[in-house]
């Protein structure tokens, strides 16, 4: 019972974390979102804001503690400024609600039920594949060890150098970070608590890219009216519906649905899942909407990337897919330095990793190297 309680309290912790931050980034960067609009801009810029933290702590090579009492101020200090400027709006969008939820009528109780039978799902499935190993091993190993990435979760030996494949991604200790801060084992948060928010930020996702598609825009052959914001409403809670229930009949570990339902804990999953999808609604807000602002949000969903996987670079190729021809069609060479800047992360990554894996530099594990 206590485990569960401190689990429950975590992810409630994890979930108001994420939407503080991105309440707080949309002031900054002026933008109008949505509660959930906010909720993922926040678990975008947690997650790029770990990476830089966590890995410049391995590479110093700092124990965990450190690392998790940094992280604690960070999160507190988000957490603070999250709700002194944000807690008007949320006050606003709750008093809204009832006329929100009336935009969906009956599709909204089809959505929040796929909804609850997917995170019910991916809450109670198990499996021991050897990417689960991998996940919750290095969790736990950095927990009972007191430290980041210094040794193999496989087998236990210590590592002399950081292997490049895994140094650069630093997602499993967030799982850490989390299980040292609220004193619950590593498999809990891991497999449980990041499952739970994964499968819930990827129905998100889908959400934010059915609005992008079926938000009318003026002009396009609807006689200059946009289309009522509850049909486009209906109609994105209708795609989600649809894409989680084409979701239950992935048969492969190759289609998207495998990674939500049986995998969402893992950080490729995330790649799948959460990340294709933003980069799709980025393209076709610009596409539609000529909406500039989106390549700050390609920044960070691209450096979100770099931090759950090294498939992260299937971000970088669909980006170019999406944006590149669009600055020729629009003969705009400011998309061109967007792209560039929205996918650097990536670039920088994939950089480093060739460099790390051709021996040009050495991340020693340990210190005298």
């Amino acid at each position: 019972m206590k485990i569960a309680l401190l689990s429950a309290l975590a992810l409630g912790f994890q979930l108001f974390l994420f939407l503080s931050a991105g309440t707080l980034l949309q002031r900054v960067l002026k933008r109008e979102l949505s509660l959930t609009g906010s909720l993922l801009l926040g678990y975008f810029s947690v997650f790029s804001l770990f990476e830089i933290v966590c890995l410049t702590a391995e590479l110093r090579l700092t124990s965990l503690t450190s690392l998790s009492f940094v992280t604690g101020i960070l999160a507190f200090c988000l957490l603070a400024f999250g709700m002194i400027f944000g807690i008007s709006r949320w006050k606003s969008y709750l008093l809204s609600i009832r006329e929100r939820l009336s935009l969906h009528g009956w599709t909204f109780f089809l959505l929040l039920g796929a909804l609850l039978l997917t995170l019910l799902f991916v809450l109670l499935y198990s499996d021991a594949s050897s990417d689960s190993d991998y996940y919750v091993g290095q969790a736990a190993t950095a927990l009972f060890t007191d430290s980041i990435g210094r040794f193999d979760p496989t087998n236990g030996r210590a590592l002399t150098v950081f292997k490049p494949r895994y140094a650069f991604s630093m997602y499993p200790y967030w799982s850490a970070v989390a299980a040292k801060c609220f004193h619950i084992p590593a498999i809990v948060e891991s497999r449980s608590i990041m499952s739970v928010i994964n499968a819930l930020m990827s129905v998100l996702c889908l959400y934010r890219l059915g609005m992008a598609l079926f938000f009318e825009v003026p002009g396009k052959g609807d006689g200059g009216k946009k289309c009522p914001e509850a049909l486009a409403s209906q109609r994105s809670a209708l795609f989600c519906v649809i894409v989680l229930f084409l979701h239950v009949f992935s048969s492969t570990i190759y289609l998207p649905g495998i990674f939500l339902l049986t995998r969402s804990f893992e950080g490729k999953a995330s790649i799948a899942n959460i990340v294709i999808p933003s980069v799709l609604t980025i393209a076709v807000s610009l596409w539609r909407r000529r909406d500039e602002s989106a390549f700050w949000e390609l920044f960070l969903v691209n450096f979100a990337a770099v931090c759950f996987s090294a498939s992260g670079m299937f971000s970088l190729a669909l980006s170019l897919a999406a944006v590149f021809p669009l600055a020729f069609i629009r003969k705009k060479p400011s998309y061109l330095l967007g792209l560039f800047l929205g996918s650097l992360p990536v670039l920088l990554w994939a950089g480093a990793y060739v460099l790390a894996s051709r021996g040009v530099f050495v991340m020693a594990a340990v210190t005298g190297r």
